[in-house]
């Protein structure tokens, strides 16, 4: 890709946090970039600001989660970037992600996406990195650059309590779940070539949108502790991800396969992100084979959205968000 088609795209950073937007300076974006770090005042206004390095625009959104660690962050997003997950031809429009679990209720999101509808482009490693670490360094709370058409994103996801975290963890994320080398949970992602090595050797890291965790269960007795397996249960779920582009908002749905499953939430497109197992005998799903709907009613003879697919999502609406109704995702058998 030529700098000339490199600065031909117009650039816009967007993170979806929550209200609250940080301003930009030339001397901060330079800041930025040569990993110094300085202080931000926050306030609650849009600012956007233009700065000389290639033509960038942006501004940073903050929910109040500092980062936990910005070197480790900045690491993962160099990894990434030299070979890794964000390296090779992006298509039209398309997407990556990267996931990385930093405690049991943390967890880091990374995406670029290429903004041109019709032409495939090679990010190049110095502009990935670049517009990644801008964000991790210049955005205490995550934020999103874009640089003449590829669009950065970073966020640091925080769930207050048990339940919460449960309901959001998914986002942007899949998730494989492994103990003693057997995998209990599987989500596909766009791009699967790239490991990454995080806190132990039992613990990988699977590309873009996987983390792994070991499954540890303590037995206490009045005289000693032991190890105990840990208590699995069979299960199928797909992960539904609800937009609202008008609102620039999102809401994440784990929707058991064979059952309506309904949210309460204003959206515009529906996208099928991943699927979870664990069924007897190793049985396996085969996310492709995977298509889910909206319904406009509970008994799901009202169809609300077209049938979605992990290729294909639902567009719902463009500028009128819809009221989420009932969705129901199941396997194809056959083909059928």
């Amino acid at each position: 890709m030529t700098m000339d088609q490199f600065a031909s795209h117009e650039i816009i950073f967007f993170i979806f946090l929550y209200s609250f937007f940080l301003p930009f300076s030339i001397q901060s974006l330079q800041a930025k970039l040569s990993n110094t770090q300085i202080p931000i005042t926050f306030i609650s206004l849009i600012i956007l600001s233009t700065f000389s390095f290639t033509g960038v625009s942006g501004k940073c959104f903050t929910s109040g989660i500092d980062w936990s660690s910005k070197d480790l962050a900045v690491g993962h997003v160099e990894a990434a970037c030299r070979g890794g997950v964000f390296t090779g031809v992006f298509k039209p429009s398309e997407r990556k992600y990267l996931c990385v679990r930093v405690a049991d209720n943390l967890k880091w999101e990374l995406a670029i996406t290429n903004q041109n509808t019709r032409v495939s482009f090679d990010l190049q490693d110095e502009h990935c990195i670049g517009g990644l670490s801008n964000e991790v360094r210049g955005c205490d709370k995550g934020g999103v650059s874009s640089v003449s058409g590829w669009e950065f994103s970073e966020e640091d996801t925080m769930a207050d309590d048990a339940q919460e975290y449960k309901e959001s963890r998914h986002v942007q994320c899949s998730i494989a779940i492994q103990f003693n080398q057997q995998p209990l949970i599987h989500y596909f992602n766009t791009d699967s070539r790239f490991p990454i090595n995080f806190h132990s050797k039992s613990t990988n890291f699977l590309a873009n949108m996987h983390f792994t965790t070991i499954l540890i269960t303590a037995v206490a007795t009045l005289a000693s502790t032991a190890a105990a397996a840990p208590k699995t249960e069979t299960f199928a779920t797909a992960s539904v991800y609800a937009f609202n582009r008008d609102q620039n908002t999102h809401k994440f749905v784990d929707v058991p396969f064979g059952k309506l499953t309904h949210i309460d939430y204003q959206i515009t497109d529906l996208e099928l992100r991943g699927v979870q197992f664990l069924l007897p005998d190793g049985e396996k799903i085969d996310p492709d084979k995977v298509t889910c709907q909206m319904y406009k009613d509970s008994l799901g003879t009202q169809p609300g959205s077209a049938a979605f697919t992990k290729k294909t999502p639902a567009h719902i609406s463009l500028f009128n968000p819809v009221q989420f109704g009932w969705v129901l995702c199941y396997v194809n058998v056959n083909s059928a």
